[in-house]
């Protein structure tokens, strides 16, 4: 008699908890027994399905016997208990054929993932009498929608955001959800509207920190094509060390790569040998080298040279395109693979003497912009958790402010979100409005009398020349109300002049502080702990 199918819903449980059916399907008289092994932390529990709920002590659905084709029975699933950040609780589902009673299940066929590792859920079968399936329940993620400026342009400095925070149950569909981002502009500052956003404006990021740099072999990494500084090591033989003196004290710096025979053939098998401190004459390198006491290993040279491709721990998530920020990278520098070719144009004579032409062309190098060389990636909980890798930049970058630095990697845009936390969206009704400035009039001198065209009020904060437009009452306007013309502390200037009283309020529009970014998301699916998106301000404000 042989069991056939283990069916239940195998996405994740939702932490507020719920009954899961499930079904066994095999031939008359199969007998099969369940156990349910809940792990919390290092805590185990187990499902008693005579009172439905977990206990300390190993319980089982025992020798049940299939009078028809199929059985069928449900589990109830507790709520989580599980809070933002936590690790996900673990349900091992294990299906005993009961051998002794003649059952066995379907032979096995096995899945494994990209790691090596077995994966449960996508075998089928067993060459045992042990069927398992695993269920997560995870926490609910907190999704945090906010705003940032990637450039830290000066019309921002000060800037301050109420975000909106959502949670998410993992894994599941939210529907439409409104939300409501508020920018306040320094004091200072005003902030005019560009234009209305786009889904391609919101923004994700991915911290990683690069490590050491990799050249291309056969092209030369020396973009600048600095000469290098020639020095002559005076302490050799070096064995094992990670230090050396040269006769020339002072002349090399941190980050400058190390070249010569004396350790070239260490620079060829993994990665540069870079200066790492300078003390004197006193030179650390960033790996230990061995150097033979001979006249041709007295002379290296130092060169300030960057790289186009630099080690990471962690790849996974990012895409080319993605733009890098730290305070390393040159601005605007993208993951980007590197392609160098070169064109040959080639004659050919036919038979009655006619010349053709046709270009070739040939493929020097083609380096992609992620490449994991081989390393295996590291799965967890069902789902890829880290991989290591080569991230290669459009440009090169320079080596003493990169190496082991943290980097932010930038995606914009629903598919390129989806990538870095494996998470789909829907966003809508998009909009960006920036709040109407109020103050009064603040000027002993403005008694609705007389005619003034330098208006002093209260607060100017938010009050933008050339853009703002004033109303109120006693506005005197020709086709339209008054545009400020100047902002000169508390002192604007209008045209035509007003009739104006002392106290008064007056209204402002068209510029502000206060800048309101709204609209709808819908969280198709979430598989990821808690992450940030941001709209990119820049593209839609202008910030002075």
């Amino acid at each position: 008699m042989i069991i056939k199918e283990f069916n239940i819903d195998l996405n994740y449980i939702n932490n507020n908890g719920e009954s899961r059916p499930f079904s066994v399907v095999a031939d008359k008289g199969s007998i099969f027994s369940l156990m349910v092994k809940k792990q919390t932390g290092s805590t185990i529990t187990y499902y008693d399905f005579n009172t439905t709920t977990f206990v300390s002590s190993q319980k089982r659905l025992k020798n049940r016997k299939l009078l028809t084709g199929s059985f069928s029975g449900s589990i109830l699933f507790p709520a989580g208990g599980l809070s933002s950040g936590n690790n996900p609780n673990t349900y091992t589902l294990m299906l005993f054929a009961e051998s002794a009673y003649g059952t066995s299940h379907v032979p096995s066929v096995e899945a494994r993932f990209p790691d090596g590792t077995v994966d449960l859920n996508s075998s089928t079968g067993s060459n045992s009498n042990l069927l398992q399936k695993i269920l997560y329940q995870f926490p609910q993620t907190v999704v945090t929608l906010s705003a940032i400026t990637p450039n830290n342009l000066s019309g921002y400095a000060g800037m301050s955001i109420v975000s909106e925070s959502i949670s998410v149950q993992r894994g599941k569909n939210t529907g439409k959800i409104p939300f409501k981002i508020t920018c306040t502009l320094g004091s200072t500052k005003a902030g005019k509207k560009k234009r209305k956003p786009v889904t391609s404006d919101l923004s994700a990021f991915a911290a990683r920190t690069l490590g050491e740099p990799v050249a291309i072999p056969g092209v030369t990494a020396n973009q600048g094509g600095e000469p290098g500084i020639d020095l002559t090591i005076n302490n050799l033989p070096r064995s094992n060390s990670d230090t050396f003196t040269v006769a020339e004290a002072g002349a090399t710096a941190v980050g400058m790569t190390i070249k010569g025979v004396a350790i070239d053939g260490v620079y060829d098998k993994d990665h540069p040998v870079i200066v790492t401190a300078v003390n004197s004459n006193t030179i650390t390198i960033n790996k230990r080298v061995s150097i033979a006491n001979v006249v041709a290993n007295t002379a290296v040279t130092a060169n300030d040279i960057r790289y186009r491709r630099w080690k990471c721990t962690e790849i996974q998530g990012l895409v080319p395109g993605m733009l890098a920020y730290s305070g390393g990278v040159a601005a605007g520098t993208k993951i980007s693979k590197y392609l160098d070719t070169t064109d040959q144009l080639i004659e050919t004579t036919d038979s009655d003497g006619g010349v053709k032409e046709k270009t070739i062309t040939t493929v020097n190098f083609d380096v992609p912009a992620l490449d994991v060389l081989g390393h295996k990636p590291v799965f967890q909980y069902g789902v890829l958790s880290s991989q290591q890798g080569i991230i290669t930049f459009d440009t090169p970058q320079v080596v003493a402010s990169n190496r082991n630095v943290g980097t932010k990697f930038y995606a914009y845009g629903p598919q390129a979100i989806n990538s870095l936390y494996n998470s789909t969206l829907d966003i809508t009704d998009l909009e960006v409005e920036i709040e109407k400035v109020v103050t009064t009039v603040n000027d002993a001198n403005a008694d609705g009398a007389t005619a003034q065209g330098n208006i002093t009020v209260a607060s100017s904060s938010g009050v933008m020349d050339d853009v703002s437009v004033m109303s109120g009452v006693n506005i005197t306007a020709t086709a339209a109300d008054p545009t400020v013309t100047n902002v000169n502390g508390n002192i604007l200037t209008v045209s035509p002049n007003q009739f104006l009283q002392n106290g008064q309020t007056l209204t402002f529009t068209g510029a502000g502080r206060v800048i309101n970014i709204t609209g709808n998301v819908n969280f198709t699916n979430i598989d990821k702990t808690d992450f940030s998106l941001m709209f990119d301000i820049e593209k839609l404000v202008t910030a002075v």
